[in-house]
């Protein structure tokens, strides 16, 4: 399937669900989709989102809980090995994350949001979930996103093309190689 000519919306929308469930699957995680995530957020349940992504990803643009008396975000950046899960950014301390707070870790796709959950959990000894399918799930269900600055943009890093081809809004995909592409262009 992929991204060929011939794909329609809805084999991506099946393609995306059957790759993001095999990366719940994979992890063992716990999940929330992005649908139960605004429901909770829209019954001002506190949520506590760790961005799992790296710090440019993060910078782009990640999960807007901005508006929300009841979300923080952090940018947290594992180190995903073959046998364990480190960090190369702090840890939260878990005694100030307030105790009626659901924590989520997010991502791209849900894959490293995983492992970090899995990790964070055995870590805090308190249930942590990832967000299935990631940003691109969050705004293709209607999720807001916003930039390193607080402002809310449409701009979604999907890490690479591999990924971004699941973003309803093709307009709106930034991947690694494109900020390359920016980059050198601005400098010349």
């Amino acid at each position: 399937m992929g991204n060929t000519p011939s794909s329609t919306t809805e084999e991506l929308i099946v393609e995306y669900e059957q790759m993001t469930t095999g990366y719940d699957v994979k992890t063992t995680a716990r999940s929330i989709t992005a649908a139960e995530l605004l429901s909770k957020l829209q019954a001002n349940q506190s949520i506590f989102l760790l961005d799992t992504r790296d710090q440019t990803e993060h910078e782009v643009s990640h999960i807007n809980l901005t508006g929300t008396s009841n979300g923080a975000v952090g940018l947290l950046i594992p180190s995903i090995g073959m046998m364990s899960v480190g960090y190369k950014s702090p840890l939260p301390d878990p005694t100030e994350i307030p105790k009626e707070s659901i924590i989520i870790c997010s991502c791209t796709a849900g894959l490293r949001s995983g492992y970090v959950a899995v990790d964070l959990e055995k870590k805090w000894n308190r249930p942590v979930y990832s967000l299935k399918g990631g940003i691109i799930a969050w705004v293709n269900a209607g999720g807001k996103v916003q930039d390193v600055s607080g402002e809310e943009t449409n701009q979604v890093h999907c890490y690479s093309t591999k990924w971004g081809k699941y973003l309803n809004n093709q307009d709106n995909v930034v991947t690694t190689d494109s900020l390359a592409v920016q980059i050198k262009s601005a400098l010349a």
